[in-house]
């Protein structure tokens, strides 16, 4: 994440008292020491699932938790498990979160070329 004002890399912070029930992350410039925060509201008027830690926009699905890796319990997401959201699991983050929209679709780019196009390109040549 880059500084709003300077530009320059800013790191993690610690969240203090109630920055622990808004905010998901808090940020701190290396350079001129202006604080930022994520909330937990960020990802959730999105279109797609996508991971709320990393931003993720393809996490896996799964049919049950995983022991080990650390599982989101934000007030957004214990309101996405009670209305029957889906589990998902962020490989990059190894974040376990539950969602109620679905997975962004995946468009191929190796994709055969539809021989009825093709057939309408050379008939309107």
């Amino acid at each position: 994440m880059l500084c709003q004002k300077c530009g320059a890399v800013m790191t993690r912070s610690h969240r203090r008292g109630i920055e622990r029930l808004i905010f998901a992350q808090a940020f701190r410039c290396s350079s001129c020491n202006t604080r930022a925060r994520r909330s937990y509201f960020d990802t959730s008027f999105d279109e797609f699932a996508n991971c709320p830690r990393c931003g993720n926009s393809a996490p896996d699905k799964r049919s049950r938790r995983d022991k080990v890796d650390s599982m989101l319990h934000s007030p957004i997401r214990m309101i996405h498990w009670a209305l029957g959201g889906t589990l998902y699991h962020c490989v990059f983050c190894r974040l376990q979160f539950y969602d109620v929209r679905g997975l962004k679709p995946v468009v191929r780019k190796d994709k055969e070329p539809d021989p009825n196009e093709a057939n309408k390109a050379k008939m309107a040549s």
